[in-house]
């Protein structure tokens, strides 16, 4: 999860994106980190935007899911579709 939201925040950082901007993209990367761990896409979406994000905005909420989606279809590519 840790990773996950680093590699957001740096992300934000390197394309110089506002605060909120980084705010965002760090708790996306967390939920998808949380996704691609533990498969649970819908604890993800619902911990990052009631616990890290404070919001229910769509400019938010918008790439906190796509993280989501997108580490839910890399997840069985890299570790298998099992739990861990």
């Amino acid at each position: 999860i840790m990773t996950g939201g680093a590699i957001g925040s740096l992300f934000a950082q390197r394309f110089k994106l506002s605060a909120a901007e980084r705010k965002t993209l760090l708790v996306a990367g967390a939920a998808a980190g949380m996704t691609g761990i533990f498969g649970t896409p819908l604890a993800a979406i619902l911990l990052a935007v009631e616990v890290l994000l404070f919001e229910w905005k769509p400019r938010s909420f918008v790439p906190v899911v796509l993280a989501v989606l997108i580490a839910l279809g890399v997840r069985p590519f890299l570790l298998g579709a099992g739990p861990l």
